[in-house]
């Protein structure tokens, strides 16, 4: 489950493995938070160290994104 979780490759009987003898919910957020990891823009995470905020903030965070009170 954690190589799943970080995004490494796992053979076919690895992935077998997983399914049959982990929770499929936590399987399915791992592989979540894998393809996130691995998708997540490498420019806003620099953008957000640059702010002072860890990657270990960012892997916690979570961003809502929706329309201000200002806008016309």
């Amino acid at each position: 489950m954690q190589d799943l979780a970080e995004g490494k490759v796992l053979s076919e009987a690895e992935l077998e493995y997983v399914k049959i003898f982990s929770n499929l919910k936590n399987a399915e957020k791992a592989q979540q938070k894998a393809e996130l990891k691995n998708s997540f823009s490498d420019a806003f995470v620099k953008e957000l160290e640059g702010m002072g905020i860890s990657r270990e903030d960012i892997e916690g965070m979570q961003i809502r994104i929706g329309r201000s009170l200002y806008d016309a």
